[in-house]
């Protein structure tokens, strides 16, 4: 196929989010929020959502990354990929999430990476709230303590929640089998880029070039020394 050992490098990050798009069912046609979308496994999950044929709208709060992750990502996947900012106040939101899924009807599947500052957060009552029936989500975060959900939201709309740590081994041969089909490009080819590849003892380097390209779609690859 012609990739790279830099290339392949990314599969491991898309193996994470795989673990609950499987669980999550999500099919062709269906309707995903990826939220917080602008972080390694938020972008990773959009990824994967994009390449699984799911249409796809990336929430987060910082606008710079989702507007250069829907440029990166939409020469390949069109206009499946759309935003919202996220404002921290419910009811705008929620709103904004509803009228950006398909038909304003609301979303099939929501994946949530919320990383541990994340307790006091509103997005996840703003996603819940822009499920359609009988939606299924997803906790794939790490947020440490306990979280608010909305009950008679849950209870009405009959959603299904549940928990992903990691994948299985159904994930990474789904994953695998994108791959080798084509539906999931690696690389330049898929919008990410090797800004930087380093061996283990140039550790400061690549951090350099990390801090130096925070953006979307930039890969920095650190591997073993040589023998």
């Amino acid at each position: 196929m012609g990739y790279s050992f830099d290339d392949l490098s990314y599969l491991p990050l898309l193996t994470v989010p795989m673990g609950g798009l499987v669980d999550l069912n999500v099919k062709p046609g269906q309707s995903v929020i990826v939220a917080p979308a602008t972080g390694a496994f938020g972008g990773a999950t959009v990824v994967a959502a994009l390449a699984s044929g799911a249409r796809v709208v990336a929430a987060g709060r910082n606008e710079d990354t989702l507007k250069a992750m829907v440029q990166v990502l939409g020469r390949q996947y069109g206009d499946r990929l759309t935003y919202v900012k996220l404002t921290g106040t419910v009811e705008v939101d929620t709103e904004a999430l509803n009228k950006a899924s398909p038909g304003g009807n609301g979303f099939d599947a929501y994946i949530d990476f919320s990383p541990p500052q994340a307790a006091m957060t509103t997005h996840i009552t703003s996603c819940l709230g822009a499920m359609k029936t009988f939606g299924k989500v997803c906790l794939m975060g790490y947020i440490h303590g306990n979280i608010q959900i909305p009950y008679a939201i849950v209870v009405l709309k009959s959603l299904e929640i549940r928990g992903r740590y990691m994948y299985d081994r159904k994930a990474i041969v789904q994953l695998l089998d994108m791959v080798e089909a084509g539906v999931l490009k690696l690389g330049k080819a898929g919008g990410i880029e090797v800004v930087g590849a380093y061996k283990l003892d140039e550790i400061e380097a690549a951090l350099r070039t990390s801090t130096a390209n925070p953006g979307f779609g930039k890969l920095v690859v650190v591997s073993p020394n040589s023998a």
